[in-house]
Order: structure tokens, then sequence, then C-alpha cells
């Protein structure tokens, strides 16, 4: 069921108020891209756990979350 999110994502509008620029992906008179053939055999993480016998969580978290606040100094040592 899952935790519901913090606030609404925002509208087109809401995009170009804030001067930020908003994709149109979906486009109903096209096609769908293939599929590559050699990712046609890849399970998900899910599949490949029921596959092994294991357990498969379908609720809540799935456990702690670090998080590592950096600052500006960390992200321009990092390039």
């Amino acid at each position: 069921m899952g935790v519901a999110p913090p606030h609404r994502p925002p509208t087109a509008g809401e995009y170009a108020e804030a001067g930020l620029p908003w994709f149109d992906y979906y486009d109903a008179d096209r096609a769908a891209l293939a599929g590559a053939e050699k990712l046609a055999g890849l399970d998900s993480v899910a599949e490949r756990r029921v596959k092994e016998g294991r357990v498969v969580r379908t609720e809540g978290p799935l456990g702690p979350v670090v998080v590592q606040p950096l600052s500006p100094d960390d992200l321009l040592r990092a390039n």
C-alpha cells in the first residue's frame, strides 16, 4: 500500500510559472520503441528472488534509509 507522497506532483503550468522546462514525452500517435533483444531475458530483483525461493517484500519501507547531506564544497571536490 505504501505511503502517500508529501505533495502532489507539479503540473506543466506550475513548471512554466517557475521557469522550468516541461518535457512532453507521451505522444498518442507514436508507437512505442521495441525493447533490446539482449535485455528481453532479464528478471527484476523480485522475479529473481522468487526463482531462488527467497522472500520478496511487497509492502512497507525496504529498510532504514541513510541520507548523507552534502555541502556545495563536497560537490566541487567530487568533480
